[in-house]
Order: structure tokens, then C-alpha cells, then sequence
């Protein structure tokens, strides 16, 4: 049984393209509470790993756990249904649907709102309308939390970026995550843009909602994260608190460099 600290425990996973091994042996946990970052250089295999644990691809070997529950990392649906909500690094929101939308369809594991919006308006079911009607203060609620309420009926593709990541973390809320896996999220942001960001980040993360992320950005990271990992060439080289990370001189060899402590 895993120690149930542990939201998330993976054991050594690897996968391999073809005749390239993208990472190999690889383990890592994430404490319940806790947000966890992961850094590398490119081509180190941290997103490759991510999308294990995302189950946006599936493993060669290795066990993934969440809380003492092994769950197979082979179909997407089945990580959400068993609580795990992604960000991508890409934005892929729904382009020509409102940002209210947006957030219904992060809704469908609990509900399927698309289904009650149609039954409702052909068949006038009072308890279907009310559903629905939950449904949609939920999401509102959600979009408060985020800071996109009053932008609830703009499309998504009008927002500016900043909201659109808002918007793709809101999504993925919607879900009531476990844990939220965010790629990246910080790419493509000015610096006040990366300031709320990390108040959002934050936020979540005092509402009791587990946190991993991958980011370039290592001041972020740092400022952050309770734990780092820091993969190179498809294995963990290092982890531990940020301060431990950025005095480790296998880290500030591989990835941070010389100025990594300024």
C-alpha cells in the first residue's frame, strides 16, 4: 500500500519511441497538499513523463498510483474519472464557444451538461432545468475563482492569452480535480501576467487541490514549489526542496548553469 501522504506515486515508468528510450526508471511522488514541480532542459523527458501520468500516452512498464489506487495511465478518460485534470502547454480551448462554455465541458465527468441542455429545452423537465441550472452556477463559481466571471459569454478566442490560460485552468477545475497537472502554464506570459499566475496557482493550491507542474521558468518554480524534480536524459537526476535544488551541483551542471543561484 502507498502512503497515503502521497497523492501521486509513479514507480519506475519508462517509455520508449521506437529505439529511443525517452525516459527510463523513472519515480516520483507528489504529497497530498503539496505543489510539485518538475524542470530539465529540453529533451530531458519531463514532458514525456507528464503525458504518462496524464495518460495522454501509455507506459512500456512502470506503476502509477494516486493515493493507495493503482490506476492504469492508458486512456486520458480514465485518468480524469479517477481525478486528475491537465493543462496543456498549447492552449486548446474551444475556440468559437463561450468562456462559460468552455467550462461546462470541463463538467462531463461529473455530468453530462451537453445532454441536459438538449433534454431540458425539448422536454421542459423541471428537475432536468434545475440540473442544468446547477450546473451553470457551479462553473460561474468556478470562473469567479479565476477571475472571469464578467467575461462569461465572450468566446474564448477573443480573450487576451493571460485569460485563455485562466480560462484552460478554470476548465480543468471544472472536473474537481485531486490533482492538477499544469504544462507549462507560465510560457508565453509577461512578467505581471506570471505575478497572477502564481497568485492563482496559489490560491488553488490553499483550497486543498494537489498541484504538478512543469515550467522553463525556474524563478517561478522556485518561488512555488514545495518539492522539485529535475530530470536530464530521461531520468531523475535530483529532487528536494527548492533550495536543495538550486545548490545541487548535478542540477547547476546539467540545467540551471552558473547563474542559477542569483
Amino acid at each position: 500500500m502507498q502512503n497515503n501522504k502521497n497523492i501521486l506515486s509513479v514507480k519506475n515508468a519508462k517509455k520508449q519511441f521506437g529505439g529511443v528510450v525517452a525516459i527510463n526508471d523513472v519515480s516520483i511522488t507528489a504529497s497530498k497538499g503539496n505543489i510539485t514541480g518538475l524542470i530539465g532542459p529540453n529533451g530531458a523527458g519531463k514532458t514525456t513523463l507528464f503525458n504518462l501520468i496524464t495518460g495522454l500516452i501509455a507506459p512500456n512498464s512502470g506503476e502509477f498510483f494516486l493515493f493507495d489506487k493503482k490506476y492504469s495511465p492508458k486512456n486520458i478518460h480514465n485518468v480524469v474519472e479517477n481525478g486528475i485534470a491537465r493543462t496543456f502547454q498549447n492552449i486548446r480551448l474551444f475556440n468559437k464557444m463561450s468562456v462559460l462554455e468552455n467550462v461546462l465541458v470541463g463538467r462531463h465527468v461529473k455530468t453530462d451538461c451537453w445532454s441536459l441542455g438538449i433534454l431540458s429545452s425539448i422536454f421542459k423537465n423541471r428537475n432536468l432545468i434545475t440540473k442544468e441550472a446547477e450546473e451553470r452556477k457551479l462553473c460561474m463559481k468556478i470562473l469567479e475563482r479565476v477571475g472571469l466571471s464578467e467575461k462569461k459569454f465572450n468566446l474564448s478566442e477573443s480573450l487576451p492569452y493571460g485569460d485563455q490560460r485562466r480560462l484552460e485552468i478554470a476548465r480543468a477545475l471544472a472536473s474537481e480535480p485531486l490533482l492538477l497537472a499544469l504544462d507549462e502554464p507560465a510560457a508565453g506570459m509577461n512578467p505581471t501576467e506570471k505575478v497572477e499566475l502564481k497568485n492563482l496557482i496559489t490560491q488553488i493550491s490553499k483550497e486543498g487541490i494537489s498541484i504538478l507542474i512543469i515550467e522553463h521558468d525556474v524563478k517561478l518554480i522556485t518561488s512555488l514549489c514545495d518539492i522539485v524534480y529535475v530530470m536530464d536524459r530521461g531520468k531523475i537526476i535530483s529532487h528536494g526542496t527548492p533550495g536543495v535544488i538550486k545548490n545541487d551541483q548535478a542540477v547547476i551542471n546539467a540545467y540551471l548553469g552558473k547563474n542559477a543561484n542569483d
